[in-house]
């Protein structure tokens, strides 16, 4: 059960980094009413576990990739974070074997935002973890290699044949499939499976905002079909119409459909807007409308008025210009003391990562 709130919690902090509140809400509150995760959220099965661990990963890592306060203020706090993030993959591992899929993921994030001795830190836990779990399965087994020897022969055993017949032997399209075919089982796959969908449509249109979901629904997807079946239907490895096996990326299914509804949303709001405004310019002002002092026209004469927008950034960001008032300033009108002063406009430029969160740029020339 902890898992499982801790899940919630981890999938609302994602989706507040990378997107905004609506759209972590809206995760957590879809992966609160998901029979698929809390149907076995008392039950002591490892997949849950190794799937919360990992979104807390990654959590950590989009925090250090944005350069949050809270983990990078400092130099111990950048080493405690990365500390941190090397044994949360760590333990996820011991929970789960097959997490370490997903793992790529993590680097993705850090890739040109830390350096090597950053990523060092990540190792190092990671390397204790393993070196420690050698050791015991030295002493226990008198193998070292014992956890990977078992996961490697995993459903290599006798299976009866009812059993066989419900996953061995089929096309390898029936294979490809059983993602949706396991998510859909459940009470709320209907919704589930619109979801992933919407997930990789939003990623198709919106790769910059949505690619990074998708790359993790694919580091698992791609493994999982091909030890389930697709490279060797007479034996397959895994069971893949058990939803459980798919516990590390329902997050990210959650997220990429809240995420694509909300940027769709946004999109038609921004043309809705854009068509109005098109309408109030070709009707003109009304009787009786004037210019405005520092809007329709410059309050002091030589002042031209920027108006705020946005453009792309050579690398591939969005610049966004906004002006802002910085406080009356004394000009010289000429003698005209009726004249209403003029407020400086100063210029700002924000370039937005596609991981979210901005970063300072220079003001535009």
């Amino acid at each position: 059960m902890l898992a499982a709130v801790a899940l919630v919690l981890g999938v609302y902090a994602l989706g507040s980094l990378l997107f905004a509140r609506a759209v972590g809400l809206g995760a957590a509150v879809l992966t609160v009413g998901n029979t698929a995760i809390f149907v076995d959220a008392t039950a002591p099965l490892p997949d849950l576990l190794a799937a919360t661990l990992f979104v807390w990963a990654v959590v950590l890592a989009i925090a250090v990739r944005q350069g949050r306060s809270a983990v990078v203020a400092t130099p111990r706090r950048r080493v405690a974070a990365m500390l941190a993030i090397g044994v949360i993959l760590g333990w996820s591992y011991l929970a789960r074997e097959f997490i370490v899929f997903v793992w790529p993921l993590i680097p993705v994030i850090l890739f040109r935002r830390v350096s090597i001795r950053d990523l060092f830190w990540i190792a190092v836990p990671l390397g204790a973890i393993g070196l420690a779990e050698m050791a015991l399965n030295q002493h226990i087994f008198g193998d070292p290699l014992a956890r990977l020897r078992v996961a490697s022969e995993h459903g290599s055993g006798v299976v009866p044949e009812e059993a066989a017949a419900t996953y061995q032997n089929k096309r390898r399209l029936w294979y490809l499939a059983q993602l949706g075919v396991a998510i859909g089982d459940v009470r709320e796959g209907a919704w589930l499976n619109a979801a992933l969908g919407a997930a990789v449509a939003g990623a198709l249109v919106w790769p910059r905002r949505l690619g990074l979901l998708l790359l993790w629904i694919a580091l698992l997807y791609v493994p999982l079909v091909l030890l389930g079946g697709v490279l060797n239907p007479d034996a397959p490895m895994l069971r893949l119409f058990k939803v459980r096996y798919w516990y590390p990326i329902v997050p990210a299914i959650l997220l990429g459909g809240v995420a694509a509804a909300w940027l769709a949303t946004r999109f038609v709001a921004g043309r809705l807007g854009a068509s109005e405004h098109r309408r109030g310019l070709m009707a003109g002002p009304g009787p009786g409308a004037g210019p405005r002092p520092g809007r329709d026209r410059p309050c002091c004469p030589g002042r031209q008025l920027w108006l705020p927008g946005q453009r792309r950034h050579p690398d591939g960001g969005v610049q966004i210009m906004a002006r802002r008032p910085a406080g009356p300033g004394r000009h010289d009108l000429g003698g005209l003391a009726n004249r209403p002063r003029c407020p400086d406009l100063h210029q700002r430029a924000v370039r937005r990562s596609p991981l979210g969160g901005s970063v300072p740029h220079a003001r535009p020339g």
